[in-house]
């Protein structure tokens, strides 16, 4: 859509999602902590659907530079039916990674980060991240790098199935206000600083990485302990694993190599493709200093649902990860664009039985092992 602009005139950032209409509620907040450009694509079902994102635009547009895309798996808006389908098969078919795609077009900044619409941003780090690409990091800015920001989430309230899915729409709008938006206010929620008064913001619950307690690999790698300490952008000097599955900010003038895949359509493993791919890419990380996302609460999504619900979806999906990631080094390979010694390479990990020897190995999203040759974590 917009092959025509130089990316590289004047350095600024799009924040792109994608989201469906039981999310829209979040986006004016997304775009409010956001501050600057906002690209989202809403995918829409039914005319009723196509109705929200009409008010929606009329609301938001005047408010904030943002551009809304409606998408639809039907190619024309009279085609729609009244009402969606609400059937499983239908639900476990969110076309996500397309829609990340059709966000990412409508962009037309130098760089671009993608969140989900539940990742809201902290209140500086717009500035942060622009600071970092024009001074603080130059070299965050180059056509082979992606700019990490750590993300945080409400820890043993909210993490688990069985909490969420008794979680109201009213419950979850309740946590707008109490989310942290700051350096500060975080470092408080995480009980980092030395007193936390009583009048605490955050009297009832704890903050933590996001989604550490049930996939500690998906974001392991950004080691938030030396975040906490960090007073400019750190390059990671390796990643654990496969599995891991930030939010960065890309170079917009690459998009052309660094489409999502859209074979991967409604809950999980999503992301996971593309980091792999910006590694065996050449692609230096930097994590942004003070900068965050924070995982607003919601009610568990149609998909999510379906997700825990139907085994043989998840097992559907597993394979179609497998078979991706596989291919990856192949399709690199094939188009030159495959680095045989990576900028950011695995970390090494003890093997066993190595007597103290160690080895690059990232953990692999469904970990394989070959007989005889077992890996161990090294320990920080």
């Amino acid at each position: 859509m917009n092959d025509d602009i130089d990316f590289n005139t004047d350095l600024d950032i799009t924040l792109v999602t994608q989201l469906s209409i039981d999310r829209v509620w979040l986006l004016e907040g997304l775009c409010s902590r956001w501050g600057g450009r906002v690209a989202a694509a809403i995918f829409v079902r039914s005319q009723e659907d196509l109705d929200v994102v009409s008010m929606l635009q009329e609301l938001l547009v005047g408010m904030f530079p943002v551009r809304i895309v409606a998408v639809s798996h039907i190619e024309k808006s009279d085609d729609l039916p009244e009402k969606a389908d609400e059937t499983a098969d239908s639900l476990s078919n969110y076309p996500i990674n397309s829609m990340r795609n059709v966000a990412i077009e409508y962009s037309d900044t130098s760089h671009y980060l993608l969140l989900d619409v539940d990742m809201w941003p902290s209140l500086e780090l717009r500035d942060k991240l622009l600071e970092a690409l024009t001074t603080t990091c130059p070299e965050c800015a180059s056509r082979r790098s992606a700019v990490v920001v750590p993300a945080f989430a409400i820890r043993h309230k909210l993490d688990r199935y069985d909490k969420l899915r008794r979680l109201t729409l009213e419950q979850a709008k309740n946590h707008t206000h109490v989310m942290p938006d700051s350096f500060e206010s975080l470092a408080e929620c995480s009980r980092r600083t030395a007193f936390v008064s009583l009048t605490s913001r955050f009297p009832d619950f704890l903050c933590g990485i996001f989604g550490g307690e049930i996939n500690h690999y998906g974001h392991s790698s950004t080691d938030v302990y030396k975040w906490w300490k960090q007073t400019s952008p750190r390059k990671l000097s390796c990643i654990e694993s496969d599995r891991y599955e930030p939010y960065v900010v890309l170079p917009r003038s690459e998009f052309k190599h660094l489409r999502y895949d859209s074979a991967f359509t409604g809950y999980g493993g999503n992301k996971i493709e593309l980091i792999i791919r910006l590694r065996l890419m050449g692609f230096s990380f930097y994590v942004i200093d003070r900068g965050f996302v924070f995982h607003h609460p919601h009610p568990l999504s149609k998909s999510k649902v379906v997700w825990w619900g139907h085994p043989e979806y998840r097992e559907k999906r597993k394979k179609i990860l497998q078979n991706l990631i596989s291919g990856i080094q192949t399709k690199l390979q094939e188009s030159n664009m495959l680095d045989h010694d990576p900028a950011t390479p695995c970390c090494p990990q003890l093997i066993r039985g190595g007597h103290g020897l160690t080895a690059p190995h990232c953990f692999a999203y469904f970990q394989v092992r070959t007989p005889g040759t077992h890996l161990h974590r090294r320990k920080k």
